[in-house]
């Protein structure tokens, strides 16, 4: 009996002694491998892609990034934060390493929307489809002006925000914005007001004074002022010819009036 326990025991410290070497081992393969990509891996080159209002020096210099930092020590997520905020214009950042030695950086740009009248003091601010703030302005230049709103505290680089009462308008200029954007008609659109609490009132293409309720389904609204211009409008009324698509009737159906010819 006791020679089987001495047996036993000799058996479990060996198994025990196989396992801590395994660990240790791992261990000091681990360091190893930390330690080569701390010493080997360090930024050489980076490459910047899909900037065109930024250079590359200032996308770089924004990052914070320079030749000989070590490339897994580089935490992305705050090194993107840092830059969005520098650079106003950055919509998105996404970084990549290229091993051994190269940091891929491509940046998507916001392009802007229109210009927001702040009701407050009368000054323009450029804002993104997406309700970022771009840039303030004195006049709001050749683009799509947005009037009716009260702006709170804008800055630059901040999400257009509003006073309680009028968040149902942000969120409609911003889905409005993003519906015309996403069928490219943003250039042909001149002007946007939402001083009324349940209408919002635009003026399309020199043409069409365009009227939607403010809680409307904007993708489907934009979708029916495609359609009315090209099938109506720019197809069977005079080129001089203007008038007003209604779209906030009880019936829920889209009414277009010409005006009467001053001829």
């Amino acid at each position: 009996m006791g020679q089987y326990q001495r047996k036993h025991q000799r058996k479990t410290r060996r198994v025990r002694f196989t396992w801590l070497y395994g660990v240790i081992s791992a261990l000091l393969i681990l360091a190893a491998v930390v330690g080569g990509c701390i010493v080997f891996f360090r930024v050489d080159t980076i490459n910047v892609q899909g900037n065109s209002r930024y250079t590359q020096e200032e996308i770089v210099a924004a990052s914070g990034i320079e030749q000989g930092d070590n490339m897994f020590l580089i935490n992305k997520f705050q090194v993107i934060d840092q830059m969005i905020s520098q650079l106003t214009y950055l919509d998105d950042v996404t970084i990549r390493r290229g091993l051994p030695s190269t940091l891929n950086v491509t940046v998507t740009e916001c392009t802007v929307a229109g210009a927001v009248r702040n009701g407050e003091n009368g000054e323009w601010w450029l804002v993104s489809s997406g309700g970022k703030l771009l840039e303030r302005q004195e006049e709001s230049g050749d683009y799509l002006q947005v009037t009716g709103l009260t702006l709170s505290a804008p800055s630059e680089g901040t999400s257009l925000a509003v006073a309680e009462e009028q968040q149902s308008q942000r969120q409609a200029l911003v889905d409005l914005l993003s519906a015309l954007e996403e069928r490219e008609m943003l250039s042909q659109t001149q002007a946007i007001d939402l001083t009324s609490s349940s209408t919002v009132t635009m003026q399309y293409a020199g043409r069409l004074t365009v009227r939607m309720k403010l809680s409307a389904d904007f993708d489907y609204d934009v979708r029916v002022l495609a359609t009315v211009m090209a099938e109506y409008v720019e197809s069977k009324w005079p080129a001089e010819d203007t008038g007003t698509l209604d779209m906030t009737l009880d019936d829920g159906l889209p009414h277009l009036i010409r005006d009467a010819s001053e001829n």
